[in-house]
């Protein structure tokens, strides 16, 4: 039920995409876990950089550490860790 793939991985949902070195789907609880130069891209086109990062099949929620966002609109941040709920609020 746990689904494993390494190289350069790349996910997609809808407007969204994770591309990591490694990625691990949980098939059961929907959990999955990019690790390595993971970098997310949301429907806004908003990149994030880190070393991991823990989402749910949909990339709604998750937890991050050592992370650098690079906003769209040309706005940068970075923090050793983030965590965003179900309900989109950082």
């Amino acid at each position: 039920d746990t689904v494993t793939a390494r190289g350069d991985v790349v996910l997609r949902s809808e407007d969204r995409s994770v591309r990591a070195d490694e990625v691990t789907w949980n098939r059961r609880s929907g959990q999955i876990v990019a690790t390595g130069k993971v970098r997310l891209v949301d429907e806004a086109g908003n990149q994030l950089f880190t070393d991991q990062v823990e989402l749910t099949e949909d990339f709604d929620t998750g937890a991050m550490s050592e992370l650098l966002v690079a906003l769209r609109a040309g706005g940068r941040l970075a923090a050793r860790s983030a965590e965003r709920g179900a309900d989109g609020v950082a």
